[in-house]
């Protein structure tokens, strides 16, 4: 009994080293969602923005007034301190925001960072 001595301190600090480690990788997993959430929620506002520049409604043929959409959807975006790729064609805007969430846990074993895009749409429809 005597040479088991110290195994149970072995076995706590295992044991709390791996709680502490799933600690830090859920906390910058969460992060991580929680940022891209974020950023295609602003993403896919700024596209409804530029869908709303529509012009040829009183003559019966609606389009996206490509300019002004670009336009809409980048001032949107500026309003939010973002800077993004605005792309309008074929009554669509799409917005694409590409950013960088830095890690706090995973920084300390070499991975300082996630570098994440996001893609919204929006589309014209007649109806």
């Amino acid at each position: 009994m005597r040479r088991q001595r110290g195994t149970l301190s072995a076995f706590v600090v295992c044991l709390l080293t791996a709680l502490v480690a799933m600690v830090g990788l859920v906390n910058d997993a969460g992060s991580l969602l929680h940022w891209y959430s974020k950023t295609a929620d602003l993403a896919q506002a700024a596209a409804r923005v530029g869908a709303q520049e529509v012009e040829g409604v009183r003559e019966g043929h609606p389009r996206l007034d490509g300019n002004r959409a670009r336009s809409a959807a980048l001032r949107h975006l500026e309003h939010e301190g973002q800077r993004a790729s605005v792309v309008v064609s074929d009554g669509s805007v799409t917005v694409t925001l590409t950013g960088t969430q830095p890690f706090k846990f995973l920084g300390a074993f070499g991975v300082p960072a996630a570098r994440v895009s996001v893609a919204r749409s929006a589309h014209l429809v007649e109806g």
